[in-house]
């Protein structure tokens, strides 16, 4: 640092940037999701590793084979599209608690192995909206604007769109950004930004609060289309609060999602997070435990339910005949 002296003003500026990015402190917020589909899923279903929340493959969506993730290396893998139907679905009323006060964060990076098309990348469903537009993004649009709509489409009150261009062949990383701006020296109100490659490409202030309750999360599509995203996506990161300018610049560096989460909210600190715990048991989270506690008595524990991406209030979460502790 000593040595900043010794350069010229405009060159110490620039060093001193780069310095105040790489030690800025990271923001954190809760992770409340997080798909990054490097476990084989062989029942066609994929699961996130911190609600065990279920994406099921449909309409010939598949995983990628190892090391076609965005990192290129082993043990990576991604989600892959590229015609009719094919998409990521999950149960999305999960998510109605994750965005309290109409703040949060999606992260996701994506490659097009062509030209973009009139495809939608993520939506969460909230068919109480227009074009039932929970939150939702083209990332980008077939004329290369990438858009972040939420509570509905499309007019000012609801969008934030800006250029990502007709990109292909290359990952790429977005943050999708909504709620009470926590950089410094910005109005805080109802805030949209959305960055690609690290960089604020577009940003706005919506009145339209993130609608709810939704119905669906859709990775790749959206509902009643048969437009996929033709390409991959990979590392789905769904937090509970906005991050910040440094934060989605260091995502796209190919930092973990991890590094920007909190501890799962845990009122009482029976290692289960009060997100899903809200979800099978509303309203009590006496219900379900840690330890030995197995509230459908199905031999798989409450904890173990969390992490299998089953039912804790039913014994036979697919209905298959089989209890869920000898699948």
């Amino acid at each position: 640092m000593k040595h900043l002296r010794q350069l010229g003003n405009p060159l110490r500026m620039i060093v001193a940037g780069i310095v105040s990015i790489l030690f800025s402190p990271l923001s954190k917020a809760e992770l409340v999701a997080w798909w990054d589909f490097d476990q084989p899923a062989p029942s066609g279903v994929t699961l996130d590793s911190r609600g065990g929340q279920r994406a099921v493959l449909l309409g010939g969506a598949l995983l990628t084979p190892d090391g076609e993730g965005r990192t290129g290396v082993a043990g990576d893998s991604a989600a892959r599209f590229g015609t009719g139907a094919q998409r990521l679905q999950n149960i999305g009323n999960y998510f109605t608690g994750a965005f309290a006060g109409n703040a949060g964060t999606i992260s996701f990076w994506i490659k097009h192995t062509a030209l973009p098309r009139a495809s939608t990348s993520i939506s969460f469903v909230a068919p109480s909206v227009a074009g039932a537009r929970g939150w939702q993004t083209h990332a980008p649009w077939s004329d290369g604007t990438i858009y972040s709509d939420s509570g509905g489409c499309c007019d000012g009150t609801m969008r934030t769109a800006g250029p990502m261009g007709a990109i292909a062949g290359t990952w790429h990383h977005v943050a999708l950004v909504r709620g009470p701006n926590i950089d410094p020296g910005e109005i805080d109100r109802t805030n949209k930004w959305i960055y690609v490659d690290g960089t604020l490409i577009a940003s706005g202030t919506n009145d339209a609060s993130i609608a709810v309750p939704f119905t669906q999360l859709i990775i790749g599509n959206s509902p009643g289309t048969t437009e996929a995203v033709n390409g991959d996506i990979d590392d789905v990161a769904i937090y509970s609060h906005p991050l910040s300018a440094a934060d989605a610049a260091q995502l796209a560096a190919g930092m973990s999602p991890l590094t920007f989460a909190t501890a799962a909210s845990d009122s009482d600190g029976d290692g289960l997070p009060d997100l899903w715990e809200q979800f099978y048991a509303p309203g009590d989270l006496m219900q379900l435990g840690g330890g030995a506690s197995d509230l459908d008595m199905d031999g798989l524990t409450d904890t173990q339910e969390l992490t299998t991406g089953t039912n804790p209030n039913a014994a036979d979460t697919d209905n298959d005949g089989l209890a869920d502790n000898v699948e």
